[in-house]
């Protein structure tokens, strides 16, 4: 199997079996007067799907409106073991949440009571409109990589490719000098696990003598 016929197969599994099941917040736009979102109304997407990188705006496929929230599936490096026939992937997926706080229109937005120390929750519509900026946004990316980790632990294959489990299942958030990105509202985070398939490319006359 091709490179790139391996990236495209696993993008679309990732599509199917993990952004089907998440959803996650839709950006409004990137105007820093837009970041205190008072009014606006929450809406909720399941994340795209990509594959090697995410592109800009002005280059979204016609049924996705943001780049985020969404998962990139990128090639680490790869390993073609040419006597064993084998053909082995470190893939990453690289995924992006949006998430400025609460807003009113949610199920459930927190209130602090009075001189109470303890957030106390709402449903939507018994107050007026609401906005808490906070930085609980990571728990949507990692809730998001959490359903990733548990759609991969128990799937034994993607599209005809063999998952190493033996090698385990790398994860965490992206740092950058010891510390993790900091880019709110956005936040991310990324999985790496290695596949195996068939190497299909023909072994030349010199090797093949040798095997």
């Amino acid at each position: 199997m091709t490179v790139t016929s391996i990236v495209d197969n696993v993008t679309k599994w990732v599509e199917e079996k993990i952004c089907s099941k998440v959803e996650l917040k839709l950006p409004v736009a990137d105007n820093p007067r837009n970041r205190e979102p008072i009014d606006y109304k929450v809406e909720l997407v399941h994340p795209a799907a990509f594959a090697l990188f995410v592109p800009g705006k002005d280059r979204l496929p016609p049924n996705i409106q943001a780049p985020v929230p969404s998962v990139c599936v990128q090639l680490v490096e790869g390993l073609d073991q040419i006597r064993d026939r084998k053909r082995i992937l470190t893939l990453r997926l690289s995924l992006a949440a949006w998430n400025p706080g609460t807003q009113s229109d949610e199920l459930f937005w927190p209130h602090k009571k009075e001189d109470l120390d303890i957030p106390w929750y709402f449903r939507k519509g018994e107050k007026g409109p609401f906005y808490n900026r906070n930085f609980d946004g990571w728990r949507d990316v990692f809730n998001f990589m959490d359903t990733t980790l548990r759609e991969l632990e128990q799937a034994e294959s993607i599209a005809g490719l063999s998952i190493l489990k033996d090698d385990g299942i790398m994860y965490g958030p992206y740092t950058g000098e010891g510390t993790e990105w900091e880019y709110f509202p956005y936040w991310h985070s990324w999985v790496t696990f290695k596949i195996e398939c068939g190497l299909v490319t023909a072994i030349p006359g010199s090797l093949q003598e040798l095997l």
